[in-house]
Parts: C-alpha cells; sequence; structure tokens
C-alpha cells in the first residue's frame, strides 16, 4: 500500500514539474533548487537557482504558491530566454503590488492576495515578450462595488474594473490584448 501511494505521489510530482517547466528556446535546461524561502507580508518569497537563469524569486500567498511562481518565471526563461525575477512586493488598497524586474524593465501587477498579483504581473511580461502590448500596472482605486485597475500600455492608459482587485487587474490585462 505505503509503495503505491509514493509511486502515485511520485507520478504526480513529475506530472506536475513537466507541466510548469517545459523546454523552449533556451539550449539547455537546468535544474533548479531551492535557495532559501522567507514569510513576508501576505505571503512568503522563494528563491531558486537555474544554471544560467541564476537566482529567481518568486512570491506567493502560500510557501508553494511562491515556489511556483519562481518556477514559472524560470519558464519564461526557457521560452524567450529571458531572466526575470519578482523584485518587489507592497501592500495597496484592496491587495498587493508584486513587480517583476526582466533586464532593462520593471513590471508592477495587482491582485488581491500575492499569489494573485505576482501571476498578473506575469502575465503582463508574458504578453509583452510574446510580442503583445508592454504594459505595467500603474494605480489602483476603491470604486463603489469594487476596484479599478489603470495599465499603461506603450502610448496609452488601459482601466479595468471589477468586483475584487484580482478581477480589476485582468480585466484591464484583457483590455490591453485586445487593443
Amino acid at each position: 500500500m505505503f509503495r503505491t501511494v509514493r509511486a502515485a505521489l511520485v507520478a504526480a510530482v513529475l506530472t506536475l514539474v513537466a507541466v510548469v517547466v517545459p523546454v523552449g528556446p533556451a539550449t539547455a535546461a537546468a535544474s533548479c533548487s531551492t535557495s532559501s524561502s522567507q514569510a513576508i507580508v501576505g505571503g512568503y518569497r522563494v528563491i531558486i537557482r537555474c544554471g544560467d537563469a541564476g537566482y529567481i524569486h518568486g512570491f506567493g500567498r502560500t510557501l508553494s504558491d511562491a515556489n511556483l511562481e519562481a518556477l514559472r518565471l524560470y519558464q519564461l526563461y526557457l521560452t524567450y530566454g529571458v531572466s526575470c525575477r519578482g523584485s518587489l512586493v507592497d501592500s495597496l488598497v484592496g491587495g498587493f503590488d508584486v513587480q517583476i524586474y526582466c533586464p532593462g524593465s520593471y513590471t508592477n501587477g495587482f491582485g488581491s492576495n500575492l499569489t494573485d498579483a505576482a501571476a498578473e504581473a506575469r502575465e503582463l511580461v508574458t504578453m509583452r515578450l510574446s510580442g503583445g502590448p508592454d504594459c505595467d500596472g500603474t494605480t489602483v482605486a476603491a470604486i463603489v462595488g469594487g476596484y479599478r485597475v489603470t495599465l499603461f500600455c506603450t502610448v496609452r492608459y488601459v482601466r479595468g474594473q471589477g468586483s475584487t482587485l484580482t478581477e480589476a487587474a485582468q480585466i484591464a490585462r484583457f483590455t490591453a490584448a485586445l487593443g
């Protein structure tokens, strides 16, 4: 029984790793290992070390979320050859602001919790790296019924409104992607 459960857990972990870190244009995938973790306001910061990509910082509401966000940033390195890392966390009305640094640029994303904010920042970076608009979170405002998020996308401002900060950020990003 124990061997069956252990085998199932190993298979699940291997499947998760295969889904989270597919090999892309980077020359060779390096193994990653966790360098450190730290409790911060709203959750955790995890630092992983991945070969040529170096140290990658991930943020999340849980320790697992932070580790997965760091691995997802490594996935950007494998896909686009750009080594990005979480660089700053700040709390704000309705949630959090996470900033990701990629060589030459900083991108801010907003969310109701630390995991959502990290994911939104990463999605904005992914949108830019994949040839979409270059957007950065600029402001958050509480409005009647929810929140309004403003993104600055190259030459224009894009706004999204939602019942939660995460929803407002997602709507702003979707609006920007639609042009």
